[in-house]
This record gives structure tokens, sequence and C-alpha cells, in this order.
């Protein structure tokens, strides 16, 4: 089998080794430090040089849009992810695939280069450094995939008098949390996303926080209309079809909602969609009590604080540089991969032209309005193919026109920095590479096959997992994904922060509150909020209508194989009603609703009178059962 050189086990480097198992690849990644996860694996003290991130950091785009295409997260995580959540959603990805196995860890690569027979065979030789044996090891590998992100070598830009100043300087790369500038006043250069976060999270402990930019920035939440998350409905296929004006003058109009960005001095003068937004929840508060500071461009630094450009002098007693980053790959030779000024010549993002074989590749140098994960998996998807030959690259005139043409409109599109060589649109590039490997839906096939599925895909979110519905190594599991995705997205904070009702009859612990008091609810099996789960027979002198049903906890028991005994309860009169029951005293009582039987020889035969006093209602398990669970009238 062919051997593929993955450098870096981060989320690429992850992505890439399984994409290389799928194509039947012999993948063996190399990663200097001790564990995966990249610049996901938060360290106070990190001596490798990677990336850093701070304590407080919470991902930006949802569980459902930033997961690997075939392997969502748990349904009981949040929404939105903290980075420790991000890295225990790496280790699920690694252990379900069994990807551990072909890590190297404390390797660290120190050169990529053409091996002596390339042209022949487009074979590369590489030379690393193992930090276990302490020895140097060069091999050949049929192909390289280079997987360590752009997020490791801080940018900082001359600044007159920088090297005067008598306080504290850093870059956001080392900033970690905020106990160590307690009392301080801290001037932030930049506004993307670290520089406001950690504006954010300084408030709270600074004495004051001074927010500096050159242009100013589009503040924009994590969540939209009806709190579902702000990619799930920015990312859709229709959103894109809207004329691109309008839909800039939308997302201006969202963004106002929260603060005024022109009354507080962060309105910049280019649209939402011509620069990368950041993505905040927190600034507009900060910024209404003071607490955060916004100004513009630092022009120069005395010992003692900053001139800014308008003329206005701020003390201070830190600079955080939260400027970028500079991409680079030192260790590949530069005759095959040149890197000036964050610009390098590659064919979608990816591939050198000017290679006479395509079996070197980058991955994750790309800025994608959306979530970067899925990108860089659907990248290593592509790259396998091209190592194996199952997928082609064109010419070289033609990779170097497209280039160009790709250039030329970025320059017209967006706000020209540093970062903004790397910008596209994420839908618009997910589906250029998935049109290469052919896992692209066909939306007029899928309209005419299943077209509840094509109006999900079309008119819902733009999910990663659309491009395992067709193609090579397609998931089972895309098209229940797909149609349950929002309410799958808040499931979790359903259960922990939605209490259901509780038959009257019933506290929070589970403890009857009536006259029969004394006799307690035994659980068995696994419960939920309220650890009502009987198994035994139980009486109530109040003659409560006592019901066991999907909405209180007889569904969500099921899913978790919980298994439901006899219960005997007393009932008064009640009227059935689609939602809910209403006792003869006119009380509400807990939702009555009928339950698919478990069993099929047993079915329940509703009725709007229940006149005995004691009643026994047996509820059994069936595995598999997700619905509702029927109750049996003795």
């Amino acid at each position: 089998r062919r051997r593929v050189l993955i450098i870096g086990a981060g989320c690429s480097g992850l992505a890439a080794i399984k994409s290389c198992l799928d194509e039947g690849l012999d993948p063996v990644c190399l990663e200097r430090s001790s564990d995966i996860g990249g610049l996901w694996n938060y360290k106070d003290n990190d001596v490798t040089g990677s990336a850093g991130i701070y304590r407080s950091l919470v991902i930006n785009t949802s569980k459902e849009m930033m997961m690997f295409s075939d392997f969502p997260p748990p349904e009981s995580f949040p929404p939105f992810l903290t980075h420790q959540k991000v890295l225990e959603y790496f280790r699920l990805y690694a252990e379900n695939f069994g990807l551990l196995r072909y890590i190297r860890f404390g390797a660290e690569v120190k050169r990529v280069s053409k091996a002596k027979d390339y042209e022949a065979t487009g074979k590369w030789k590489v030379e690393y450094l193992n930090h276990v044996t302490e020895s140097h090891v060069q091999e050949v590998f049929d192909g390289v995939m280079v997987c360590t992100g752009h997020h490791s070598v801080p940018y900082v830009p001359e600044i007159p008098g920088l090297v005067d100043f008598r306080g504290q300087v850093l870059h956001s790369r080392f900033y970690k949390e905020s106990t160590p500038f307690l009392g301080k006043r801290v001037v932030i250069l930049g506004m993307g996303n670290s520089a406001v976060d950690i504006a954010c999270d300084l408030a709270k402990s600074a004495k004051q926080v001074y927010l500096c930019s050159r242009r100013g920035s589009w503040i924009v939440p994590r969540t939209s209309f009806w709190g579902l998350p702000a990619d799930m409905l920015a990312n859709s296929r229709v959103v894109f079809t809207l004329p691109y004006r309008l839909l800039d003058w939308i997302v201006q109009v969202q963004a106002n909602f929260r603060v005024d960005h022109q009354a507080y001095g962060i309105r910049p003068q280019h649209g939402v969609l011509n620069c990368h937004p950041t993505i905040n929840d927190e600034l507009p508060i900060h910024l209404v009590s003071g607490r955060v500071l916004s100004r513009p461009a630092i022009a120069s630094v005395r010992p003692d604080g900053v001139v800014l450009t308008d003329g206005e002098v701020v003390d201070c007693d830190v600079i955080i540089m939260a400027t970028g980053y500079d991409y680079r790959v030192d260790f590949v030779d530069p005759d095959v991969l040149k890197v000036e000024n964050n610009q390098s010549c590659l064919y979608k993002f990816m591939v050198p032209p000017h290679l006479p074989h395509p079996t070197l590749t980058v991955i994750g140098l790309i800025q994608a309005i959306g979530a970067a994960m899925p990108i860089s998996e659907m990248q290593t998807r592509w790259a396998a193919k091209l190592i194996t030959g199952a997928s082609k690259v064109p010419s070289f005139s033609e990779m170097q026109r497209d280039y160009e043409q790709r250039k030329s409109a970025m320059t017209e599109l967006y706000v020209q920095s540093r970062r903004h060589f790397m910008q596209t649109f994420w839908i618009e590039y997910m589906d250029q590479i998935a049109s290469e490997i052919g896992a692209k839906p066909n939306f007029l096939r899928l309209a005419l096959t299943d077209p509840s599925l094509a109006l999900k895909c079309y008119l819902g979110p733009c999910l990663p997992a659309q491009y395992r519905l067709v193609g090579d190594h397609p998931w089972a599991g895309a098209r229940a994904f797909i149609m349950s995705v929002f309410t799958r997205a808040f499931r979790s904070r359903r259960e922990e922060l939605l209490p259901k009702s509780q038959p009257p009859c019933l506290d929070n612990s589970g403890q009857l509150n009536c006259d029969a008091k004394g006799q307690n609810i035994k659980t068995k099996g696994r419960d939920f909020h309220s650890k009502f789960i009987p198994n035994e027979s139980i009486s109530c002198a109040k003659n409560c209508v006592l019901s066991v049903s999907s909405q209180s906890f007889g569904a969500r028991s099921l899913e978790k194989d919980t298994t439901l005994e006899t219960a005997t309860v007393v009932s008064n009169r009640f009227e059935k009603r689609p939602s809910k029951n209403r006792l003869a005293d006119g009380r509400i009582c807990e939702h009555f609703q009928e339950m698919e039987l478990l069993t099929q020889e047993q079915k329940f035969n509703s009725s709007n009178t229940c006149n005995t006093s004691a009643q026994k209602i047996d509820l059994h398990r069936d595995k598999g059962v997700t619905g509702s669970a029927q109750a049996k009238r003795a």
C-alpha cells in the first residue's frame, strides 16, 4: 500500500488519517507534541511552539456545523463547545475510527523534499527528529499532507517606539487568562475574534480595556432568530441565492440590533461580507458599561502608553498584539512550496500547480466564512484521491488561470489584508471540492427521489453531512441527521434547562407529595430530570391522574433503554385533549398521550371516563423503540 506522511495531529491531521484509510492508503502521522488536538489542546505553558488558546475560549461555530461529516458530536454536548469539549470530540473521533495507532508522537519534521525518483514516482523524502529516541530519521513516502495549520507563528507589526515601552507587550497567542492583568490598564491592538474575546475576558478584572483597530469590525452574535445558531441560518443554500448587497444589508441590520456600531465607534467602512466577521456575544454589554472602550489604531508607542492615530494619548500597563499569524512551512523545500506575506500560489488552496505529481497537498490554509474543520476534512478526502490517482488536477495553465481569477475576485470583494488572501465562502468552496470527488448532492435528482430531504438540504443549513449522501464512503446516518438537525441542536439544553411538567403529586425529587406521601417511588434503570421512573404500585388519596407519558418521561426513558414496569394509579374523571388533561375540578394534570404499545399484542383503547378507584397500567420495554409507550388498561 502507498504510504502517506501526515504532518500534524490536529483536526486536519486526524481527518487526513481517516481519509487515507478510506482510500486504502497507509498513513503515518508525525506530531511533535505528546497529544492530539493541535491548537485545541490547551496548555498553561506551551513549550512546543504550537498555536495557543485561552482558558475561556468557546468555539464560534455550532457543533452541527463544525463536525466531521460522518461523525456528529454527542447530543449531550451544548450547541457551542468550549475548547475542552472540542478536544473531547477529537478524542471520540480518533477512538471511534482507530486513528491513534497511526500517530507517532514526539516527532518533529525538519525537511520535506523531492525523492530522487520523484519525476517518475511522485515520492517524497522526509527527515524528522524523533524526540523520544533523540534520533534523526529519514524516510520516503508516496504522498505528503501538510496539516500544520496557520495559527502558530505570531505576526507583530512594526510600530514606532514599541521597543521603548516599559510595560508588558505580548501577542494574543500567549494570552491564557485575565488573572495576571488584575487592576491593569490594557490596550489591545486588533479587532478580530481573539482580540474581542480577550477584551471581554479582561473587562471583568482589568482596570480599563482599550480596543484599538484601524477599520473597526462588524460584531455578529453566535445566535440569531429564535435563539438558533447563526451559522445554521446563514450557511444555507437558499440564503446564498439572495443578491449579494441584500444579504450584506440583512446581516448589517441584524448586527446593529445588538449594538449600534456607529454610536460606539466600531462601524467599519466595508460591508459584513467583505471581511471575516467578528463573532462575539459579550462585547455590546462591555461597550455599554464602559469597561471596554473603542479607539482608533496605534500610531506610536511611548514608554508609558500609546499615541493613537487621532492624536489621543492613552496611558497603559500592557499592550496585547491580536494581530494575527504568519503562515510558514519552513520545513518544505522552497522550490516545492513558497509562502510570501501569507500568500502562496496554490490551486484550490491546496495543490502547488507547478508539480508534475499532485502528491503533496496543503490542508487548512484557508479562511472561510464558516467552520474550518469540515473544510479540512473535505480537502483531505480529495488529497487522498489525488495520491491514489482516482482524481486528477487540470493542466498547469488551467490551474494558474484559476488561481489568477480567484486572486482577482478576492481583491475586488474582500478588504485587503494579510488575512483575507485566504478568504472564501464556505458553501461555494465545499461544493467545488465535493465535485472533485463526486460527493456534491445532485439536487434535481434528490428532488425527484426524496423531496423532503431535498428541501431540508436547500432551505436548511448546509451541513457537512450533506457531503456524505452520495459518492464514495457515504454515511448511512446522513439523512436522519439532516432531517432532525434543529431538534438535535438543542436537545441537551432542553433536558438540562427546561424541566418537564410532573404529575401533581410529585415533587422535584420524585417523591409523592400528597396523602400517599409515605409511599416513596422507587426507581429502576437510567433516569433523567425528576427521577420519576415507577416500577411499583403507587396510590394517591387525592385521586390525581398519575399518567406515564412521553412528555413526562416515557419517550426519553425508552431512548435510554430504561425498563418501565407496573404502576398502580388512582384516577378521576378526565377529558382527553391532544396535549393535556383536565381533571374534573378543573386542575391541569400531566400530559396524557396515547403511547405506542411496545409489544404488538397489547393495545390501549383511550376513553374519556375512568371511574375505578385503582387501575393497573402495565408499561413494558422493547429495545429500539424511541417513541412513546402505550398503556394497557387492566
